[in-house]
């Protein structure tokens, strides 16, 4: 939750391919998951493509842009120059 602004949310998961138990916490979530060699996940991944390159990542930019505040993040106070700093993946 950030003040002023809309939360920041990601989405993650453990495989395309899904889990062996209906325990949510079996087996650790990430943002960026390994690339599968099944063919049945092909036509999800031709889907998945029209939209974006990346489809075995989600981006977590956002994160890093504004602090709890709301404040967006100044890091080079001579240039002006805005730099986010954020996770390039996360595991759960």
């Amino acid at each position: 939750m950030r003040d002023a602004r809309e939360s920041a949310n990601l989405v993650a998961m453990n495989s395309p391919i899904g889990q062996k138990t209906y325990n949510f916490f079996a087996n650790n979530l990430y943002t960026a998951i390994p690339r599968e060699d099944n063919v049945d996940l092909l036509p999800l991944a031709r889907k998945f493509n029209t939209a974006t390159s990346y489809i075995w990542s989600v981006g977590l930019s956002d994160w890093g842009w504004f602090d709890q505040k709301g404040k967006m993040w100044e890091n080079d106070m001579d240039t002006g120059k805005h730099e986010a700093f954020y996770p390039f993946k996360m595991r759960f």
